[in-house]
């Protein structure tokens, strides 16, 4: 994780976070003096499904490389889809993932 430090300094500067990435803020406040900070830019981006076009490119992408990908509606389409192709007793590590976590696979 790349810890993005933003301060007065940077101003009208532009920075690209990735996932993962933690943008943290640092400016000085003046209250009762209408000074104000402001983000710009699409924020929804991470609150916003991606689009049907956009996992269809993924799905390509990953079938380029050999990779099986898999679109489900929800976390229990996703649980069950996991249990239908997993041998009875299998294991699997899940290298911590927070998607899977979530999904509650």
């Amino acid at each position: 994780m790349t810890h993005v430090i933003v301060t007065e300094q940077d101003s009208n500067a532009e920075f690209r976070l990735h996932m993962g990435d933690e943008l943290i803020v640092r400016l000085d406040a003046i209250p009762g003096t209408g000074y104000a900070w402001i983000v710009l830019g699409k924020l929804d981006v991470f609150t916003t499904p991606a689009s049907e076009t956009t996992l269809q490119h993924v799905l390509a992408r990953l079938h380029e490389r050999n990779i099986e990908g898999v679109i489900v509606d929800d976390g229990d389409d996703a649980r069950k889809l996991v249990r239908e192709k997993l041998p009875k007793g299998a294991e699997v590590h899940s290298g911590k993932s927070k998607t899977l976590q979530d999904a509650g696979i």
